[in-house]
């Protein structure tokens, strides 16, 4: 707004001080303005708490207590540990009321990576075991190559493995399982 980024945060962040100087009579009013307006924007735990007393969604059609989720100050060992107020029941009985909340939000389910089968060819050799390997066994199932298995290498770093256990792991993983090289790379 004013292209100058000290002035937009302000403007953004602490408006305020732009458009409501009256408010400010002493030192003490600007420090609680900025400590409120720090909680509003930069606390998570705020934030979410707001968010969701301002949903306040019920799934659960049985009757519910409303537990307060205050933050209150617990003093152990000289430190300050932030957690929601009330006993462990209460705390528990709210962490649970707050899973069943999760089909109505957006959930982030972890992303497999896995190479190309393109990826997988360039980076790495097949060949057939026409004596027992003897050296080392598979270091994903731990067993010993055997006359005839289909053995993969990886051209990288040369480490070995069958075939059918290398490509199981490719299915969930870019990385060499013994030095964690990353295929993708070749």
């Amino acid at each position: 707004m004013y292209d100058v980024s000290i002035l937009d945060d302000i403007h953004n962040f602490f408006p305020a001080f732009l458009y409501d100087q009256a408010r400010f009579t002493n030192m003490p009013d600007v420090f609680a303005y900025v400590n409120q307006q720090m909680d509003n924007h930069f606390n998570i735990f705020n934030r979410a708490q707001r968010e969701y007393n301002q949903r306040n969604v019920r799934v659960s059609t049985a009757p519910s207590i409303p537990i307060p989720l205050s933050r209150t100050p617990l003093r152990r060992a000289g430190s300050i540990d932030m957690l929601p107020g009330g006993t462990m029941s209460e705390l528990f009985a709210s962490i649970m009321e707050l899973s069943t909340l999760a089909p109505t939000q957006q959930v982030m389910e972890p992303v497999i990576v896995r190479p190309t089968p393109a990826q997988i060819t360039q980076a790495t050799t097949l060949h057939t075991s026409i004596i027992s390997e003897n050296e080392t066994n598979c270091s994903i199932c731990q067993e010993a190559y055997a006359v005839g298995q289909t053995i993969r290498t990886i051209n990288h770093c040369s480490h070995k493995f069958h075939k059918e256990c290398v490509d199981t792991w490719f299915g969930r993983n870019v990385h060499c399982p013994d030095c964690r090289y990353d295929i993708r790379g070749s």
